[in-house]
């Protein structure tokens, strides 16, 4: 792994990417400190600010890379491009991104859940200890506010759900898997890299501070971009005019192919 105090746009070696995919297998997400730098961070926090002035309390901002320069760096942010590559596939493109913050006292995305509906299912017995899921998609979640105490509503993981082939209760208190949740605490900064598979929830803000995310997702180039409005969305042009071969990829621009 790099020397570098902040592991945006340092390159690592295949071994330190590999091990990451192996540990993202294995437990549905990996969980990086001191990603982001704190100049970063704070470029991406004031654009949500911005933006939030004009909206509803606890509303969601989407699309942020289209007025945010410090969002749409993230897209093709090394080593992130790279995991993205490796794990998902050379020709992935960044489908989603979403940023949000969680006042105090907000319950926020608290209920378990996964992203998209089970990938496959169980109907019996216990899970198959002999399945690798591909992966059509993760997202990645930074943390822009110092997460680094339960009370600060940190997100939390049930490891190796992903694999469990079933969806979640909404409330896991009394069941079998309560004692198996791990929150992901740390500093601003730090990524929670995560399968759309998994078991996570976002805990209620139960401190005296807004909690502040940003998200970008990756995905199979099957898998179509989620920008809200969704139908009719067409990118301005300003994001990719400039933008080399491999952002302009990841922004959607696809080859042909199945299915284009």
């Amino acid at each position: 792994m790099s020397a570098a105090p902040y592991l945006a746009s340092q390159t690592v070696s295949d071994t330190q990417i590999q091990d990451w995919i192996e540990t993202f297998h294995r437990d549905g997400y990996i969980f990086l400190h001191n990603f982001l730098p704190p100049d970063w961070v704070a470029e991406l926090k004031a654009d949500l600010e911005r933006v939030l002035r004009d909206l509803k309390p606890g509303a969601i901002a989407f699309r942020l890379f289209e007025t945010s320069n410090a969002n749409l760096r993230l897209f093709d942010m090394e080593p992130l491009a790279t995991f993205a590559e490796t794990l998902v596939s050379k020709d992935c493109h960044v489908i989603h991104n979403n940023s949000f913050a969680t006042p105090p006292g907000s319950m926020g995305i608290s209920r378990w859940h996964q992203d998209d509906p089970p990938h496959y299912l169980v109907t019996h017995g216990d899970p198959p200890t002999n399945v690798r899921l591909p992966v059509l998609l993760f997202t990645a979640n930074f943390y822009l506010t110092d997460v680094t105490d339960p009370s600060h509503g940190p997100t939390e993981f049930v490891p190796g759900s992903h694999l469990f082939g079933a969806a979640p209760p909404t409330v896991l208190e009394g069941t079998k898997w309560a004692d198996q949740v791990v929150p992901c605490l740390g500093p601003a900064g730090s990524a929670v890299i995560f399968n759309n598979q998994v078991w996570h929830r976002g805990t209620p803000n139960r401190s005296e501070r807004t909690r502040c995310i940003t998200q970008v997702s990756y995905g199979r180039r099957i898998i179509n971009h989620m920008y809200f409005p969704f139908m009719n969305y067409q990118m301005p042009e300003h994001v990719y005019a400039d933008a080399n071969p491999r952002l302009k990829r990841l922004l959607g621009f696809l080859p042909t192919g199945p299915y284009g």
